[in-house]
């Protein structure tokens, strides 16, 4: 599979939960995605470091501080994945199923 350079996102904040993993902010564009997926990323941190990881897009219900509520995509590092500070890009190698991503 050749190598796929699409920038997915630029993290702004990350936290971890302990057993799922690292939940990185902002949300994924919903125009982008179709559906739940697993992807290989590409993480080029800003001191220029390029690391790999197996991640999961995934629908996740929030409730805002407003009160308010709604659906978002999220993608999730693996639990055993780096931690990753604000101004990473976060770039997609592969995608399993391909059609998740627009």
């Amino acid at each position: 599979m050749p190598r796929c350079v699409t920038l997915l996102l630029v993290v702004e904040d990350s936290f971890r939960i302990q057993g799922r993993g690292t939940v990185l902010a902002p949300a994924l564009d919903t125009d982008r995605v179709a559906r739940a997926a697993l992807v290989t990323i590409d993480a080029q941190l800003p001191d220029g470091t390029s690391i790999a990881a197996n991640a999961r897009i995934m629908q996740e219900h929030a409730r805002l501080k407003d009160g308010s509520s709604r659906w978002s995509w999220v993608l999730v590092v693996d639990d055993h994945g780096p931690t990753l500070p604000a101004g990473t890009e976060i770039h997609v190698v592969s995608v399993d199923p391909p059609d998740a991503l627009r």
